[in-house]
C-alpha cells in the first residue's frame, strides 16, 4: 500500500511541467535523494520531487518510512516506477555516495502529454461522430503571384483564425500599396514545431518567391521556428515581423481566458470585466491543485527552450513590435493578487501549489499597464539581437483597428500597420 501511494505521488508530480528556469541544453532536471543503508526515506523522496517542481511537499502527509532499494528487488521497484511513469523519469542508485540520482526528461514528458491529449481528443471525436485527429493547414494565396514582389504571409495566434487579419489585410492591399497577402491557418491546439513544419513545406513549394512572414502571438513562434530551424528554413523568407509574440512565454498561457480572450471580453465591459474574469479563471485553475497549465507558451517550456537555443537567421531581417497598453494599473493588479490568495485560502491542494502560486502572482507584468499588452509582457516578449518597437496598444489592438482598450480610427494612423507595410515592401529580393 505504501509503495502504491509513493508511486501515485511520483506520477502526480512527474505529470506537471517543470518549474520556470533557464533552459538547459539537455532539457533535463536532476536531483539526488539520500540513501541510508540502501534505503530511501519515503517522505524525503516525495519532498525532493515536489521541490523540483516548486511544490510544497509538506502539505502532503507521506509516512516517514524507508523503502529498501538494494538488490534485485530495489532494481525492479525502480524499473517498475520508470515504466509506470512512461519513461519520463530515470533512477540510478549510487550506494558509494549513498544517494539516489533522479533524472526527469522534460522532452519525453512533453511527448507523453501530447500523445495523451491526442488520444483523448480522438476518443471525444468518436463520441461526437467526428474525426478529431484530422488536422487542417492552409496557405491561402492570392489568385496570381508576382515573383518580383514579396509575398506577405500572415500567421494568426492561439484561439484565432485568418479572419483576425481583416483590418491589416485591407490596409496592405489598398490602392497605392497593393501588397501581395496570404494567410496561413493551422489548428490552434497544435504544437509549434508541427505547425512550423507544415508552413515550411508550403513556403518551399513557392520556390524563389520572396516572402515576408508576419506572426502575431503564438503565430510568431511558429514563424520563428520556420526560419531559425535549419531543417525547416525554406530559404525564401526575407523578412520576419513579430507582433505581440511571447518569445519568453506568457504567465497567462493555459488559462481559459487564454491569450486571445481579450476579443471576447472586449465587448463585455472592458478592464473591470477582464479583471473579474481573470480572478475567476485563476481561482478555478489553482483550486484543482495541478499548478501549471503547461504548453508551448508557458515560460520555461520545452518549445521555448529549443527556440532560445537557436541563433537568429542571418538571411532574414527581424522586426519586433510589443504593446504596452494593459488592463490593470499597479494598484488594481495588487488587488487581484490579494483576492486570489484570499479566495484559495487554506484549501488542502492549494497548499501544495503555494510556492508556484506565489511565484506566479509576483510576476504578472502581462497585466500591468506600461509593462505588457494584457497577454504578453514587454520583458518576456523581447528577443536577443532584435530591438523592439514599443507601442501603446493592447494585445489584440496590435493587429486590429479595435482592441480591448480602445481603437485606432484610421488605418493610416495605426502605428503597427504603417510599420509592417514599410518592412514588407522593403523586403530583400
Amino acid at each position: 500500500m505504501l509503495r502504491r501511494s509513493l508511486l501515485l505521488a511520483v506520477m502526480f508530480v512527474a505529470s506537471l511541467p517543470l518549474a520556470q528556469e533557464p533552459p538547459a541544453p539537455s532539457l533535463q532536471r536532476q536531483f539526488t535523494v539520500p540513501l541510508r543503508d540502501g534505503r530511501v526515506q519515503a517522505d524525503e523522496f516525495v519532498g525532493a520531487l515536489f521541490t523540483a517542481y516548486e511544490l510544497d511537499g509538506e502539505a502532503l502527509r507521506v509516512p516517514a518510512v524507508r523503502i529498501d532499494l538494494r538488490g534485485t528487488t530495489g532494481l525492479l521497484l525502480l524499473a517498475g516506477s520508470r515504466k509506470l511513469l512512461l519513461d519520463t523519469v530515470r533512477f540510478r542508485r549510487d550506494f558509494a555516495q549513498a544517494q539516489l540520482l533522479v533524472t526527469i526528461d522534460r522532452e519525453r514528458a512533453r511527448e507523453v502529454r501530447r500523445d495523451l491529449r491526442a488520444a483523448l481528443a480522438q476518443f471525444a471525436g468518436r463520441l461526437a461522430g467526428e474525426d478529431a485527429s484530422a488536422r487542417r493547414y492552409e496557405l491561402a494565396l492570392p489568385q496570381s503571384l508576382d515573383p518580383a514582389r514579396p509575398l506577405c504571409v500572415l500567421v494568426h495566434g492561439v484561439e484565432s483564425d485568418p479572419g483576425m487579419w481583416d483590418d491589416l489585410r485591407a490596409f496592405l492591399g489598398a490602392e497605392g500599396r497593393r501588397v501581395q497577402v496570404a494567410t496561413f491557418a493551422y489548428p490552434n491546439d497544435e504544437a509549434v514545431e508541427r505547425s512550423a513544419a507544415e508552413l515550411s513545406a508550403r513556403l518551399r513549394a513557392l520556390g524563389p518567391q520572396p516572402v515576408a512572414l508576419v506572426g502575431h502571438s503564438l503565430g510568431g513562434l511558429v514563424a520563428r521556428a520556420v526560419v531559425e530551424d535549419p531543417a525547416l528554413d525554406p530559404g525564401n523568407v526575407r523578412t520576419l515581423v513579430l507582433t505581440g509574440v511571447p518569445n519568453g512565454g506568457s504567465n497567462l498561457a493555459g488559462f481559459r481566458i487564454g491569450l486571445e480572450a481579450a476579443a471576447v471580453l472586449r465587448d463585455a465591459g472592458g478592464a473591470e470585466t477582464y479583471a473579474r474574469e481573470l480572478l475567476a479563471a485563476v481561482v478555478d485553475h489553482w483550486r484543482d491543485g495541478l499548478g501549471e497549465a503547461g504548453g508551448d507558451l508557458f515560460p520555461g517550456s520545452v518549445c521555448l527552450a529549443r527556440l532560445a537555443a537557436r541563433e537568429r537567421n542571418p538571411k532574414v531581417d527581424y522586426h519586433l513590435v510589443l504593446g504596452t497598453r494593459s488592463v490593470l494599473r499597479e494598484e488594481q493588479l495588487a488587488e487581484v493578487q490579494k483576492a486570489v490568495r484570499a479566495a484559495l485560502g487554506d484549501r488542502s491542494l492549494a497548499k501544495v501549489v503555494r510556492p508556484k502560486l506565489e511565484r506566479w502572482l509576483a510576476d504578472l507584468d502581462e497585466l500591468r499597464d506600461g509593462a505588457g499588452d494584457g497577454a504578453v509582457s514587454v520583458a518576456r516578449g523581447r528577443l536577443p539581437g532584435v530591438e523592439p518597437v514599443l507601442v501603446p496598444l493592447d494585445h489584440l489592438g496590435l493587429v486590429r483597428l479595435r482592441g480591448l482598450l480602445g481603437r485606432v480610427e484610421k488605418p493610416d494612423e495605426h502605428p503597427v500597420f504603417v510599420r509592417i507595410a514599410e518592412w514588407v515592401t522593403a523586403a530583400k529580393k
